[in-house]
């Protein structure tokens, strides 16, 4: 990172783990604590975090489908400290094969704003395991977590002058489509699990793969465009200094 990227992210970073000390403290949870649920919906997460769609200057991923059952089977202060750790496990691999500098784990911090959305709506108002009745409490959450999230996306562009804001915010706008589309499914494998077991968590598995499927599919499309792009200005250049020499 430049340096005054290092500043905004690291700035972005410890506020993160500033409130979320306060909020785990303040909010109650109860939701007992279960270590092999705990650490199945971890590694999941970890996993579901490497599918990724380009969206703009970053990528969105499919941590949805196992965000919301954690939000719902994991204790709430629980929470706040495994979707950083996930992310960060989640990039390990691009950072020891050379694809992005070690600096970017900072970024598992800054980028888990989120998290404080939805935990804070559920810890005050519906603390628990899932219920159909408190949709509309479950429906702020979402919309919290998107809000949290994107004004701390729209804050480190803004301080870091990469992008406009009307960019970012449409970046923002694309990305959290697919956060929206897959809580109702994160919300059926939360309920499912609540009431016949944690074996209904297996659930994840054909909806991520899809999702996985979807994911390649949108990257080969981005490569052929890309592509597509560089072919024509390959030409461009040829033709404009056939031109000149002419």
């Amino acid at each position: 990172m430049e340096d005054r990227e290092s500043v905004v992210v690291g700035t972005l970073a410890l506020g993160y783990l500033v409130v979320a000390a306060g909020v785990s403290f303040a909010l109650p949870s109860e939701t007992g604590l279960q270590p092999l649920v705990a650490l199945a919906l971890f590694a999941a997460y970890v996993a579901v975090s490497r599918i990724r769609f380009d969206v703009g200057a970053g990528y969105v991923s499919a941590e949805q489908l196992v965000f919301v059952p954690l939000l719902f089977l994991v204790p709430l202060p629980l929470v706040l400290v495994l979707v950083p750790v996930a992310f960060a496990l989640s990039d390990l691999p691009d950072i020891l094969a050379g694809r992005a500098h070690r600096d970017r784990l900072l970024n598992a911090l800054a980028d888990s704003w989120f998290v404080l959305g939805s935990v804070c709506v559920l810890g005050f108002f519906a603390p628990g395991p899932p219920q159909l009745e408190l949709a509309p409490v479950y429906l702020a959450a979402l919309v919290a977590q998107i809000g949290f999230g994107a004004t701390a996306a729209l804050a480190r562009e803004y301080f870091v002058g990469r992008l406009t804001i009307r960019e970012e915010l449409r970046s923002a706008a694309a990305a959290y489509q697919l956060d929206v589309l897959l809580s109702p499914v994160g919300f059926g494998i939360a309920l499912a699990a609540a009431e016949v077991g944690p074996l209904a968590l297996l659930s994840i598995a054909p909806f991520a793969w899809g999702v996985s499927v979807l994911s390649r599919l949108h990257r080969a499309r981005c490569d052929a465009l890309v592509a597509e792009h560089e072919a024509y200005w390959r030409r461009f250049v040829r033709d404009a200094r056939r031109l000149e020499l002419s």
